[in-house]
């Protein structure tokens, strides 16, 4: 059996794996990823108790000390990231001339999830020919089914579903302090959009040194600040202060004053000397 897979889940505590049986037996085991996208670690989750306190029937393919055999099955699961679209192998031909049930599972823990696992294309192939497809793109999954979680499991957050479009992209460029969002803006919803808008627009306040609380307070004058160095020279230190309504001159230690500054009105003018 082949699929295309994505997956960007949390490393060594949430998997995905390829689950066997067949049917009217118990006889589940997980399969290996032909292109070694799997392995047998059985992570930090495992560690931690997962099989006793949330998800029982793992048991089939995790040891009581976290061995990566079970009481009926071996542990192979992909974790992690996938690093975008990729194709999944899995050898059936163990159950050849058996009927089998084959469930694509993710399993998570008791918190973090990364953006999840996607699915499409999946083929059952037969000596080189393809037997059974499908891309999940119609009502009934193309004969597969959303089974929900095994026994003993608690229900689920959320499950699989079929979508047209997975996620909606947009462009976004991230600097150390800048963010470009160009169109990128328009994805946020509304209420998204105006909140970053106005908190873009919003000079950082930070707490005044006591030198430049109070010469805020004295009024408009030419300030020397000693405290603050030259990466502010040019830019409106009484509101990067929580002086609001004053331009302080900011200098770097042993340089005279560049800048003065006067109110109007409550707006801040500055003029260069």
């Amino acid at each position: 059996m082949r699929f295309f897979t994505s997956y960007e889940i949390e490393q060594d505590w949430d998997f995905m794996f390829v689950e066997a049986h067949e049917v009217r037996s118990d006889d589940w085991t997980t399969l290996p990823d032909a292109n070694d996208k799997t392995s047998t670690v059985t992570g930090d989750s495992c560690a931690e108790g997962w099989v006793e306190q949330l998800h029982p029937f793992l048991a089939h393919y995790q040891g009581a000390d976290c061995s990566p055999a079970g009481n009926t099955g071996s542990w192979n699961a992909a974790t992690g990231s996938s690093g975008g679209g990729k194709e999944f192998v899995v050898d059936l031909s163990g159950y050849a001339g058996k009927q089998v049930e084959v469930s694509i599972t993710y399993a998570s823990d008791w918190s973090t999830q990364g953006l999840g696992v996607f699915l499409d294309d999946a083929r059952v192939l037969v000596d080189g020919s393809t037997v059974a497809e499908t891309s999940f793109g119609s009502a009934d999954l193309g004969g597969w089914t959303v089974a929900g979680p095994p026994p003993g499991s608690a229900g689920n957050a959320n499950d699989w579903s079929r979508g047209q479009q997975a996620l909606e992209e947009c462009s976004v460029v991230v600097t150390g302090d800048t963010v470009y969002l160009g169109f990128g803006l328009e994805c946020l919803p509304p209420a998204a959009r105006d909140d970053l808008v106005a908190r873009s627009l919003t000079p950082p306040h930070r707490a005044a040194p006591p030198l430049m609380a109070a010469r805020c307070a004295d009024g408009p004058q030419t300030v020397g600040a000693p405290s603050v160095y030259a990466g502010y020279g040019h830019r409106r230190c009484g509101e990067l202060y929580g002086c609001r309504g004053w331009d302080l001159c900011c200098t770097p230690p042993g340089m005279s004053p560049r800048w003065s500054a006067s109110s109007n009105g409550g707006r801040s003018v500055t003029t260069r000397r």
